[in-house]
């Protein structure tokens, strides 16, 4: 974590003439200046560290807040509702309203990342994770669906590295000595 504002961070450290923050939402866009050609002109980043706004608890039940959308649009951007699970991809607002969050221009990094995880008994297969794809949505590490799942973090980087080929021939070898 940094212990230094994001405004701090883009005045401090770039050209002040080209870069300045407007925060709608936690959302940074880069000014429109002369300097700035191309695709630049339309940049924005939006800060997606947390599931919900406000910032949620690593566990809980029941937890309020509002949508705290980020997306990669050229990942999820094409997403449609049967990609993710719709029992899951939402937020309970304070307002006691739920907003559905099943489309991919109403993801967020965290809500996936939070997904990443490993079903240890396939980890021989190239299934080898169980959870759900969701938008945005608060999850709890401690929600029962990661029942009998081994965690990863917020790293599917680890799960999509599994060796499912190897790891099989290394268990036979120590699991049948005898051949």
């Amino acid at each position: 974590m940094l212990g230094i504002s994001a405004e701090t961070l883009l005045i401090g450290e770039l050209n002040p003439k080209i870069w300045t923050t407007s925060h709608s939402r936690d959302t940074f866009y880069l000014s429109y200046t002369p300097e700035l050609k191309g695709a630049p002109r339309h940049y924005a980043m939006s800060v997606a560290y947390y599931m919900i706004n406000p910032n949620e608890p690593y566990e809980g039940e029941n937890v309020v807040g509002e949508p705290n959308y980020a997306f990669n649009p050229y990942l999820e951007a094409g997403f449609g509702p049967g990609v993710f699970d719709t029992t899951l991809s939402y937020i309970s607002t304070p307002l006691k309203e739920k907003i559905p969050t099943y489309a991919g221009v109403r993801t967020n990094c965290m809500s996936c990342h939070r997904m990443a995880s490993v079903d240890p008994d396939s980890i021989s297969s190239s299934q080898n994770a169980i959870t759900p794809y969701v938008g945005n949505a608060y999850i709890s590490r401690a929600d029962p669906l990661f029942d009998g799942q081994l965690l990863l973090d917020f790293a599917w980087s680890v799960q999509g590295n599994v060796d499912t080929t190897g790891i099989k021939s290394f268990i036979n070898k120590y699991t049948h000595k005898d051949k």
